[in-house]
């Protein structure tokens, strides 16, 4: 049986209503639960055959864990493609020219300017990352993705390592001048190696739901 629009917005609602909150998991969930229902149906009556897909598949039980299930593969899967491309930085000799380069200059600035400048000088330089983070989350407010994990994700490892800096800087105060000195000369060019790798993961991660909408609207 070829289902209708209705059917296949009953079947969105029926797994929004159970647990399944991000569109991007559902809309394949819905996607496979559609297939399986015009290829494998014996009968012209949706619900019933509804009911067979979703025992065939699986999901006729625990929505919410299946939901969980999702996010956390997901999250897997951006975890492995982040550190993939933070360790594939230091592989490309172009990168590694231009990251020496400017590591440099910032060691050479650190030794020829006051604690009180370099630490100005270090302000500007963490707060840059985030600034261009802010603006690009920014601006998905306006393509409206709604709830999407993939989004959730990007969004995240772009911002992490943000974070995490932020937690270890505070403690930096109470040690010497030249700890000082020694331990941001060692976060900063990390620090930008992550947020562009992070920063490469939130661009899969739009990349990727502008590919489903796309698809969904042909």
């Amino acid at each position: 049986m070829e289902l209708t629009k209705e059917q296949i917005q009953f079947i969105d609602h029926y797994l929004k209503e159970n647990g399944i909150e991000y569109w991007d998991l559902r809309i394949e969930m819905v996607d496979d639960l559609v297939s399986d229902i015009e290829l494998n149906s014996e009968t012209t009556l949706f619900k019933n055959e509804f009911k067979s897909a979703l025992k065939r598949s699986g999901w006729n039980k625990n929505l919410r864990k299946i939901h969980e299930n999702g996010w956390k593969t997901i999250n897997t899967l951006y975890r492995k493609q982040f550190s993939k491309m933070f360790i594939d930085f230091f592989k490309s000799f172009k990168k590694v020219v231009v990251f020496l380069t400017l590591t440099l200059t910032y060691f050479f600035l650190a030794q020829n300017i006051s604690l009180k400048h370099f630490k100005q000088l270090n302000i500007i330089l963490y707060i840059i990352p985030i600034v261009f983070c802010l603006l690009h989350t920014v601006m998905l407010y306006f393509k409206k993705f709604r709830k999407s994990v993939h989004i959730n994700y990007g969004v995240f490892y772009f911002s992490i390592t943000f974070l995490v800096l932020n937690m270890v800087i505070q403690f930096i105060p109470y040690t010497s001048e030249v700890i000082q000195k020694k331990v941001w000369i060692l976060l900063i060019p990390l620090y930008y190696v992550a947020m562009y790798s992070g920063y490469k993961i939130f661009q899969v991660a739009i990349t990727k739901i502008e590919n489903i909408k796309r698809e969904l609207s042909l």
